[in-house]
C-alpha cells in the first residue's frame, strides 16, 4: 500500500532521529523534535499515539531494529540497534542502476553548472564507499555561486568528505596575512557570502574563513582531527556564522514595527522565534528568540533600523543604541 506524503516525510524525520548517536530520544523529546521538523515544512504535527503507530510501521515493514537495551531511569531510549540501519535500503537491482547513472554523469564531458558539479563529486565519493554527511548540513545551497572564491568551493568540498587537512594562505578583514594549517568540517553560506567553517590544530574553538578571502589552499601533511560537533544544530542558536561558545544562549527580546512584521514572520530571523503576544499590539509586535548574540545579529538589527528595537537584554540594548550613537556622532561630524 503506498505511503502518504505526509507520512513519507515523518518517516524521513524518525529515521534520521532513530539513527542519531548524540541524542537520547524519549517519546516525548522525540514527538517534540518531529514536529518542530513538520512545522519548518509547512506539515501538520501529530500526536503520540501516531508517532507510536510510525515507529511500529517502520519497525515492521522495514526491517529495521531498535536497541531495547537503552534507558534513562524508567523512560526507553529510541534509537536504533545499528546506527547505520536506515528505512532506505537499495536492492542489488537499483545499486547496478545507480552505479551505471553514476559512471554516465562523471564520464560526461560538457561544462555544469558549480550545483551539478557538487552532485557528481558527491557520486564519485559514493562509489569510493565513503560517508558523505549531507544531512548533518556540512553544505547548503541556497543562492547562485557565482562570485569571488567560487573557484575554492569544489576542493574544500572534497577536502571535508576527505577529512583532509589543508593549509590555506587568507586575507584577514585587517588586511593581514596569514597562513594556516586547517581542518575543515563545514561550508555555510550566509548573507550571499560562503564560509568556511574549521579550526586549526593550535585552537579548540571552531573559525570561520570567508570564502572570498581565501588566497590559496593546498594539501597539509598535519594529522586531520575530527569534530565533535553536529552541524545540523550547531548554527539554530545563532545568527550567521560566528558563534562564541564561552557566551550562554539569551533569550533576545525584539520589538518589530506593524509594517515590518508581516515580513519577518513570512521570513524568520531565526528559525525558533515565538510571537510573544501578550506584549504585542496592533503598532507593534515582539518577538523572542534564544540566541547567543554575535556581531551578525548586532549587524541584522541596525539594517532594519527603526523598525526594530532591542528590549532585552539590557546589555545588548545599551550596545545597540551605543552604536547608533557613535554613527550619529560620526554623521554630524563629517
Amino acid at each position: 500500500m503506498p505511503i502518504d506524503k505526509n507520512k513519507q516525510e515523518r518517516f524521513s524525520i524518525l529515521n534520521e532521529c532513530l539513527r542519531d548517536s548524540h541524542r537520547r530520544y524519549h517519546y516525548d523529546t522525540l514527538l517534540e523534535e518531529v514536529n518542530r521538523q513538520l512545522t519548518k515544512r509547512d506539515l501538520p504535527c501529530i500526536s503520540i499515539r501516531t508517532l507510536k503507530n510510525d515507529i511500529n510501521q517502520m519497525v515492521n515493514e522495514y526491517d529495521v531494529e531498535l536497541d531495547d537495551t537503552l534507558w534513562d531511569q524508567k523512560q526507553k531510549v529510541l534509537r536504533y540497534a545499528d546506527l547505520s540501519d536506515s528505512i532506505y535500503k537499495t536492492s542489488k537491482i537499483e545499486t547496478t542502476i545507480l552505479k551505471q547513472t553514476i559512471d554516465m554523469l562523471i564520464n560526461m564531458e560538457e561544462p555544469h553548472p558549480l550545483q551539478f558539479d557538487y552532485v557528481r563529486l558527491c557520486l564519485q565519493q559514493i562509489l569510493k564507499n565513503r560517508h558523505i554527511n549531507i544531512d548533518n548540513a556540512m553544505i547548503s545551497f541556497s543562492d547562485n555561486l557565482d562570485h569571488k572564491g567560487r573557484e575554492h568551493f569544489l576542493d574544500l568540498c572534497k577536502y571535508i568528505m576527505d577529512k583532509q587537512t589543508i593549509r590555506i594562505s587568507y586575507l584577514t578583514y585587517s588586511g593581514n596575512a596569514i597562513n594556516a594549517d586547517v581542518f575543515p568540517y563545514c561550508l555555510k553560506q550566509y548573507n550571499e557570502r560562503w564560509f568556511l567553517i574549521g579550526r586549526q590544530k593550535e585552537y579548540t574553538n571552531l573559525t570561520n574563513y570567508a570564502l572570498d578571502r581565501i588566497e590559496k589552499i593546498e594539501e597539509s601533511s598535519v594529522k586531520y582531527q575530527e569534530t565533535t560537533v553536529d552541524f545540523s544544530t550547531y548554527f539554530d542558536d545563532i545568527i550567521g556564522v560566528t558563534k562564541n561558545t564561552s557566551r550562554k544562549t539569551e533569550d533576545i527580546y525584539l520589538k518589530i514595527s506593524a509594517e515590518r512584521y508581516p515580513y519577518i514572520a513570512t521570513k524568520p530571523l531565526n528559525p525558533y522565534q515565538k510571537l510573544i503576544k501578550d506584549m504585542s499590539n496592533d503598532e507593534y509586535k515582539v518577538i523572542k528568540i534564544p540566541l547567543i548574540a554575535n556581531l551578525e545579529l548586532e549587524g541584522l538589527i541596525l539594517f532594519y533600523g527603526s523598525d526594530i528595537e532591542v528590549l532585552k537584554p539590557e546589555w545588548l540594548r545599551n550596545k545597540i543604541a551605543n552604536r547608533l550613537s557613535d554613527a550619529l556622532a560620526k554623521y554630524n561630524k563629517n
